[in-house]
Parts: structure tokens; sequence; C-alpha cells
């Protein structure tokens, strides 16, 4: 009919298996009356190890705090305790995902501006598609090859897409790596204080 839709859907086995949405990769190719479904999707392996270091953390902290705090009073201690973690969790979220999300609109447009005679209306577009498909437009681009929309050109955009993403990525992580050095001075603070 002429028509396009854009629609999201996901299958997982009873129990889930961890896939993350923003890494499916899925192809319809047409064939006769139909089309032909190809795809792959990458596993949260990651969330797995993170999820086995917060278990063992959470439970040190927990006790390193309660130490000195008497039974009476446990229970407020221990809220108090997973009170600021959550906090401190969210904020920290907010605060790098903010950056990264800042830092990609200035990135990617500057190495797109770097692709001589390249449109600069067309680099904004880029530059938003590119962080609101949290960086999925650049393997479309980059599998459209020199045949896609954007011509000779597309392998070129495909790669300053991906290395203005980096960037971005670089910038974030260096925030997440500021804050861990903020915490870990902190808790040499509060350990100084304490033994005082």
């Amino acid at each position: 009919t002429g028509e396009v839709r854009s629609c999201f859907a996901m299958t997982e086995p009873d129990g889930g298996a961890g896939a993350d949405p923003l890494l499916l990769k899925t192809t319809a190719t047409p064939d006769g009356n139909g089309f032909v479904i190809n795809g792959r999707k990458t596993l949260i392996t990651g969330l797995v190890v993170y999820g086995v270091g917060l278990g063992l953390a959470s439970a040190q902290l927990t006790s390193t705090v309660l130490a000195d705090v008497p039974p009476a009073q446990s229970g407020s201690g221990s809220a108090t305790q997973s009170t600021a973690r959550q906090v401190g969790s969210a904020l920290g979220t907010a605060l790098v995902g903010s950056t990264l999300a800042a830092a990609l609109g200035h990135t990617v447009a500057t190495r797109l501006a770097d692709i001589a005679g390249f449109p600069a209306a067309l680099a904004a577009k880029l530059t938003d598609a590119t962080a609101d498909s949290a960086g999925g437009l650049i393997e479309t681009v980059r599998a459209q090859g020199t045949t896609g929309q954007y011509g000779a050109l597309g392998p070129q955009i495909a790669d300053a897409l991906a290395e203005g993403f980096a960037d971005a990525t670089r910038i974030g992580l260096g925030v997440a790596l500021a804050m861990l050095l903020l915490g870990l001075a902190g808790a040499v603070v509060v350990d100084r204080v304490r033994l005082s």
C-alpha cells in the first residue's frame, strides 16, 4: 500500500534470555508476496557481571555502615544506607546519561562537519537520529554502504557517526570515573573522621 509503519516486537523464551532491545539487528527482505525476516540479538552479559559485583558489594557496604550503629537503631541505619545508595545510583545514572546525550550533539556534529561538502542541515538530522537511536543508526548507514541514500558518502558518514559516538562515550565514561574517584575520596574522608 506504500504506507510505512514502525514497530518493535521482541520474544524471549520463558524466563527471558537477557536480550538488549537496542542491540537487536533485524531486516525484512521482500520475497515474492511476503518478506523474509533475518535478525540477531546481543545478550546483556555485562549486567550479569554488574549484578554479581553489586551483590558482593552491597552486603559488605551494609555491614560496614552498621558496624557502629546500636542494634536498636540498625533498621534506621540500614534504611538510610539503602536510600543513600539508591539516590546516588539514580543521580549518577542521570548525570552520566545527560553528559552522554549532550556530548553526542557536539561530537557527532563535529565529525560530520569534517566531511567536505556535507550539508549542515543533513548533519543536524543525522546527529539527532544517532542520539535518538542510541547509535543504532550507525550500523544501518554502514550496511547501506555506497548504495544507500547517501551514495558515495555513506561509508564516510558511517565512520563519522561511529567516531562521534565513541568520542561522546569517552566523555561519559570520564564523568563516571570522576564520580567514582569523588566517591573514593569521600569514603577515605569518612574513614579518617571515624578513626579520629
